[in-house]
């Protein structure tokens, strides 16, 4: 697989690469993100040298639960998105701290028609703090 932007356009094209594997092969792949997420990502992403800084600083225990979810999330084929600041926000906000953010999210949807469904989202996003005295 060739490395994709850090985007969620470039999770996507990955996502459907990754989706296209056998079972083994795709649990090979989970094998290395519950592994080592942080060079799971390196191995598969495009990023800026001040995103790279960034991931490398990421805490311990944000990786692991993040490598836990995702690890569940593209062994069973669900959906994954990510939200990023555009480059250009990212200029402007660069000082005022970053809040990193996994979240899936489970949703029960009847209708009477077709029944009850589950579906399952994990979502990744990368924010910006609001400046102090706002």
């Amino acid at each position: 697989m060739e490395k994709v932007n850090f985007s969620d356009a470039g999770l996507q094209q990955l996502l459907q690469e990754l989706y296209l594997l056998n079972q083994q092969q795709l649990q090979e792949e989970v094998l290395h993100i519950q592994t080592d997420l942080r060079q799971w990502l390196k191995d598969h992403f495009i990023f800026s040298t001040p995103q790279l800084e960034d991931l490398d600083n990421l805490g311990a225990t944000f990786l692991q639960e993040s490598a836990t979810q995702l690890g569940y999330f593209v062994l069973n084929r669900l959906p994954v998105s990510l939200y990023k600041p555009e480059t250009s926000l990212l200029r402007e906000k660069k000082d005022r701290g970053k809040l990193y953010r996994n979240e899936a999210k489970t949703a029960n949807v009847y209708n009477e028609s077709l029944g009850s469904s589950q579906t399952e989202t994990l979502n990744f996003s990368i924010e910006y703090l609001s400046p102090m005295g706002s």
